[in-house]
């Protein structure tokens, strides 16, 4: 059964799966950003009464009932899938099922009929009491409280508006700077996920991608003394896939070597060794026990069992989380000079350009590299294996880093190639 639904959704053009928490009752809540049909950034910063982009929160098992009651209105609708627990008892990393969730609103989202006129998606999406109390716990009273169910309630434009325009209603002006400061710190991730969610709004409209302005997004606070985030320097935007500086596909082609050359899971080709010959298995005896044909010489001990077996599910839980809290936090950067020279870093994920260019460097001149030789390189991220386009600034950085989860790899070209 899912939540009690305080309001039902409006009609939606786009949904992502943001980041995830973990509450008090040991579960993992994800951010869900939904997006209506006729928001328009235009129309809001003009003061029009419309839909507004929001946020709600949900779980694991709340995605899984929702697909198991999609499935009973639709059998051809595939059903989600989570990868089961191992013999330790360790769940599943959060950012996988975070994955698989995003992969299952995607082809949720590729039936618009189902998504318009099914009142399950329309009540999952909605706004539930439990957002509600989450919200008005983080963010006190000044997050309303919708309780009526009344189309003419003018209230509800927006669960949590997204815009930076928009004032919140609090009694106090503390508790109004408090309120937006807070919504700021947690959903920062908003200026990542817009560009996402302007593209997935002209998908499901039908605009064209030519059509849809995206030079560059910036950060949603527009405020020039409160531009810096909470790791001291403004958060930069992403550039839209069209205006990046790509490379020509035969370059990448020549001067890159193979993806799977330097890929971080393939392996090397074991050498061929001597075999190695083990006794038999009569001459192989435990500790303290005694071999076949042999007679005790002494009192015999009972041995304390042991078990492989024996490692806490508590204590493999709790590394799992900090594993997962870890990959959110830093990133493993491994830069490419040539076949011979490849450095590998652990850095921030909210490092700038400028930092990670000069940590490289550094990491490079300490292999034995000659400055001539790192002079005028160019940071370059590889998609496929012809495509491949230049870093050298805050938003392609940031472009290219929302490829990647825990590793991301560049190369280091001549700037004039």
């Amino acid at each position: 059964m899912l939540g009690s639904s305080v309001k039902l959704a409006p009609v939606i053009s786009a949904v992502t799966i943001g980041g995830f928490e973990k509450r008090s009752d040991r579960k993992h809540w994800f951010t869900v950003h939904v997006i209506p049909a006729d928001f328009d950034a235009e129309t809001i910063n003009a003061g029009s009464k419309i839909k507004r982009p929001y946020v709600i929160y949900r779980t694991q098992e709340d995605f899984s009932e929702l697909s198991l009651r999609l499935g009973q209105v639709d059998h051809e609708f595939p059903a989600i899938q989570f990868r089961r627990r191992n013999f330790l008892l360790i769940s599943p990393s959060p950012q996988k099922v975070r994955d698989r969730l995003d992969q299952f609103v995607r082809k949720l989202f590729q039936n618009p009929v189902m998504v318009l006129t099914s009142p399950v998606v329309l009540e999952f999406f909605g706004l539930w009491d439990s957002d509600i109390k989450h919200m008005r716990k983080q963010f006190g009273t000044g997050y309303p409280d919708f309780e009526v169910e009344d189309e003419n309630d003018t209230r509800f434009d927006s669960a949590i508006d997204l815009s930076a325009t928009t004032e919140a209603k609090v009694g106090s002006p503390e508790k109004e700077i408090s309120f937006l400061d807070g919504f700021s710190t947690r959903h920062s991730t908003i200026s990542v996920i817009k560009p996402i969610l302007r593209r997935a709004r002209s998908a499901m409209l039908g605009e064209s991608e030519d059509r849809v302005a995206w030079p560059k997004v910036g950060s949603p606070n527009t405020d020039e003394d409160d531009d810096d985030d909470e790791f001291g320097s403004s958060r930069p935007g992403i550039v839209a896939p069209w205006n990046l500086r790509y490379m020509d596909p035969v370059l990448v082609q020549t001067i890159l070597p193979p993806m799977g050359e330097f890929s971080c899971t393939s392996s090397p080709t074991p050498t061929p060794a001597s075999p190695i010959h083990f006794p038999p298995s009569s001459n192989l005896r435990r500790s303290g026990t005694i071999g076949r044909g042999q007679r005790s010489l002494g009192p015999r001990t009972l041995r304390k069992a042991t078990s492989t077996n024996s490692l806490s599910a508590a204590a493999a839980a709790a590394a799992t989380d900090e594993l997962d809290a870890d990959s959110l936090t830093f990133i493993k950067v491994k830069a490419i000079l040539n076949d011979d020279t490849i450095v590998i870093l652990r850095v921030h994920r909210s490092i700038s350009y400028d930092d990670l260019y000069d940590k490289i460097l550094l990491k490079f001149r300490l292999c034995g590299q000659q400055a001539d030789d790192l002079m005028g390189k160019s940071l370059v991220y590889r998609l496929t294996e012809n495509r491949a386009f230049f870093v050298s600034s805050e938003e392609e950085l940031q472009s290219a880093l929302m490829h990647e989860c825990d590793k991301i790899t560049f190369y280091l070209v001549s700037a004039h190639k």
